[in-house]
C-alpha cells in the first residue's frame, strides 16, 4: 500500500505438523484474534515457538481506512474489507490448507473420516458434496468422529484424528456453515490412529439408488489423488502413502440418497462386505 507507515512488530510463531509459520500484525488485539483462529483451525495441533525465521510468513493488518488487510509471504497485500469475520474466515481456511500442503511426514486428503469397529471409514469428496452431512449421520449411528475436513495419514497409511467441530451448512441459514460439536449430536471424537478399512467415494443425488462398484487399488488411488492436498509438493511420499491405503482398504463408488436414510444402510453394508 502506498505511504503505508504501519509497523508490523507484533508476532506469533508456531509449528504444526512440521510446518513453521509466523503471523505478523500491526495491532496486538488483531494478533490475539489470529492466534485464537489458528488454534481453532488446527484443532490445537500446534506448538508456539520463539520468534524466528519461519518457512511461511502471514501478515494481517488494519489500515487507516478501517479495512483488514492480508499478505501471504511475498505476494501483494490485499484488502478483505471492513468485517473482521471475513479476515477470520480467510485465515482459518488458508492456514489449514497451508499446513495440509506442506506437512512433514503426513499426507492430508480432503475427506470426512469416522471410526467403525476398530477401522477408519474415509469419505473423500470436494466441498459442497455432502461430506460433512454424511459424516454427522454416521456418527449419529454409532461411528466415532475423526474429521469432516481432512484424512491425515502417516507414513504407514494410518489415519489420525483431525476432529474440529463439524462445519454444518443449514438451508435456513442460506448455506452459511455453523460449527457443531460432536457431543451435541451424541457422538464422541476418536483419539488414536486407525488403519483404513473402507474408502467410500460418493456424492448425493436425489432419488439415487445405492449401487456400489468396488474399485481395484489402482483405480482407488486415482480417485484419492484428486483429493490429496500435497500431491504437487510431495508427490513421491504422497503416492507411497496412498498406495498403502489403497492396498489395504476396500474401496467402493456409488451415488447415494439422503444421508439420514443412507448412513445406517451403509454401516450395515460395511459390516457384511
Amino acid at each position: 500500500m502506498s505511504n503505508d507507515r504501519r509497523i508490523f512488530d507484533k508476532q506469533f510463531c508456531f509449528e504444526s505438523y512440521g510446518v513453521t509459520i509466523r503471523i505478523e500484525s500491526n495491532r496486538t488485539d488483531l494478533l490475539g484474534v489470529a492466534e485464537k483462529t489458528v488454534r481453532k483451525a488446527l484443532v490445537g495441533n500446534l506448538q508456539p515457538i520463539e520468534n524466528q525465521k519461519t518457512g511461511h510468513v502471514l501478515r494481517i493488518g488494519h489500515s487507516r481506512d478501517g479495512k483488514y488487510t492480508f499478505r501471504d509471504g511475498d505476494e501483494p497485500e490485499f484488502s478483505l474489507g471492513k468485517k473482521l469475520k471475513d479476515l477470520v474466515r480467510y485465515l482459518n481456511t488458508l492456514v489449514r490448507f497451508k499446513i495440509a500442503e506442506f506437512a512433514v511426514d503426513r499426507v492430508f486428503v480432503h475427506a470426512g473420516v469416522v471410526g467403525w469397529n476398530g477401522k477408519a471409514i474415509v469419505l473423500p469428496a470436494d466441498s459442497y458434496q455432502g461430506k460433512t452431512t454424511l459424516t454427522a449421520e454416521l456418527v449419529k449411528n454409532g461411528a466415532t468422529y475423526y474429521s469432516d475436513d481432512f484424512a491425515v495419514f502417516d507414513s504407514d497409511g494410518m489415519v489420525h484424528p483431525f476432529a474440529r467441530p463439524l462445519s454444518v451448512r443449514y438451508e435456513h441459514l442460506k448455506g452459511i456453515s455453523t460449527d457443531v460439536h460432536v457431543e451435541s449430536i451424541g457422538g464422541t471424537a476418536g483419539t488414536e490412529p486407525l488403519p483404513v478399512g473402507f474408502v467410500l467415494l460418493t456424492k448425493y443425488r436425489e432419488n439415487a439408488r445405492w449401487k456400489p462398484k468396488f474399485l481395484s487399488p489402482g483405480e482407488g488411488m486415482i480417485e484419492l489423488i484428486t483429493q490429496t492436498i500435497p500431491i504437487r509438493y510431495a508427490p513421491e511420499f504422497s503416492l507411497d502413502v496412498l498406495k498403502k491405503v489403497a492396498a489395504r482398504a476396500r474401496i467402493a463408488k456409488s451415488y447415494r440418497n439422503d444421508a439420514k436414510e443412507f448412513a445406517k444402510k451403509f454401516l450395515e453394508f460395511v459390516d457384511t462386505n
